[in-house]
């Protein structure tokens, strides 16, 4: 970009539509001291996005949180410092939103604060005035940096959190397959069919994966796939997945 060329873009531009924080945001995800940044309008918007899912996750806060939740702030306490650490600010970012993606239904007051904690450093306006409407008297800013309990890091929730990540992007991708073929019109339902003993982790997940792809979610044991009449199978970790 060049003044000369008038194709530049100005923070004040980016202020006044989406906030001085989501240019921030936006600049530190993709910014890397061995390669040139590209700018991209949808890289903003995912970085307006990032932060808009943080607030409204402030709607979301419960008095008790589970093991689950402890794993997952914990792993994200220890990814965002190391990579930070290590100047790899779009790790710490990605890490960030995982948690916030994965704790979209409901997350404790403590573990709320302990996430704008560690998004202060790329967002720092808007984390201060969640801090604040939280009732905290003191600056974000001069908080102490949360430490990790490597103790309640749990891999085996990890790993079926990531097994539900993969199903959302493979129902993600398929529904990108269908778009692209004019096939999605008349679509209404995401079936999907693991084996037995993975059914229950898919149900339980049914309202995350709904939120994620905008259909209706069923989940079934691969058993029932035949009465589809249909060739669906499944293995671990990957159930086999229908739209129709």
């Amino acid at each position: 970009m060049s003044k000369s060329k008038g194709n530049i873009v100005t923070q004040e531009e980016i202020s006044k539509k989406y906030g001085i924080d989501t240019a921030r945001l936006f600049l530190m995800f993709v910014s890397s001291p061995d390669k040139q940044m590209e700018w991209t309008d949808k890289g903003v918007e995912g970085s307006f996005r990032i932060i808009n899912k943080l607030i409204n996750l402030k709607e979301k806060i419960s008095n008790e949180s589970d093991e689950k939740e402890e794993s997952k702030i914990n792993l994200t306490i220890k990814e965002v410092s190391e990579n930070i650490e290590k100047f790899e600010y779009p790790k710490s970012i990605i890490a960030i939103t995982k948690a916030i993606d994965s704790l979209s239904e409901k997350i404790s007051k403590k573990n709320y604060e302990i996430l704008l904690k560690l998004m202060s450093p790329f967002c720092p306006h808007i984390t201060e005035e969640l801090w604040h409407a939280l009732g905290n008297k003191t600056f974000i800013s001069l908080e102490k940096w949360p430490e990790a309990d490597e103790s309640k890091i749990n891999p085996e929730l990890e790993k079926q959190e990531q097994q539900i990540e993969t199903a959302i992007s493979d129902i993600n991708n398929i529904i990108k397959i269908l778009e692209s073929r004019k096939e999605l019109k008349d679509k209404k339902k995401v079936k999907i069919f693991a084996i037995p003993n993975e059914v229950s982790l898919y149900s339980k997940a049914k309202t995350q994966i709904e939120k994620r792809v905008n259909f209706k979610v069923e989940v079934s044991n691969v058993q029932e796939a035949s009465k589809t009449g249909k060739s669906i199978k499944a293995k671990p970790g990957k159930p086999g997945i229908l739209i129709e």
